[in-house]
């Protein structure tokens, strides 16, 4: 009997301290897991503060580029302003000697080109049917004959 009950202590004990070792290893599952949640938590929140810091990032660089075309914008107002008023003072001022000369110049030699082109006849024939001639169409005549003289003596015929 007293070895019974020996095995009936000894099985007691080990059953109480496999529930007490059950018991533990409950506690450290349940800690485990606190543990990996934690961890997982945190590693989300590593690529979380990644993710905003980027987006942080091309948000301030989006501000910078869209002052930096604000000014820009200024800057080609301002030319285009300087240019028109440049132009404006230009005009109110009339031409400058050297543009009045250019200008002459190039009028005259196209006046003259255009001139040059001109077939005026040497002889001219003027009468009408009632026989009688018009004094007016002869000094006309006159004139034509003396630019053409003029521009033969002036622009050498090609």
């Amino acid at each position: 009997m007293i070895a019974k009950r020996k095995d009936e202590a000894m099985k007691t004990e080990l059953a109480k301290q496999a529930a007490l070792r059950a018991q533990q290893d409950a506690i450290t599952a349940e800690e485990q897991g606190k543990a990996n949640v934690a961890e997982e938590k945190y590693k989300q929140e590593v690529v979380k503060i990644a993710a905003v810091t980027v987006a942080q990032k091309e948000f301030e660089v989006a501000q910078f580029q869209a002052k930096q075309a604000l000014e820009q914008k200024k800057k080609l107002i301002a030319t285009g302003e300087g240019e028109a008023e440049a132009a404006r003072l230009k005009v109110r001022a009339g031409l400058t000697p050297q543009e009045a000369a250019e200008w002459k110049y190039k009028t005259d030699v196209g006046v003259a080109a255009e001139l040059a082109k001109v077939n005026v006849p040497g002889v001219m024939i003027v009468g009408s049917e009632s026989g009688g001639a018009n004094p007016m169409d002869m000094i006309g005549d006159n004139m034509a004959l003396d630019i053409k003289a003029k521009l033969d003596k002036a622009i050498p015929v090609k």
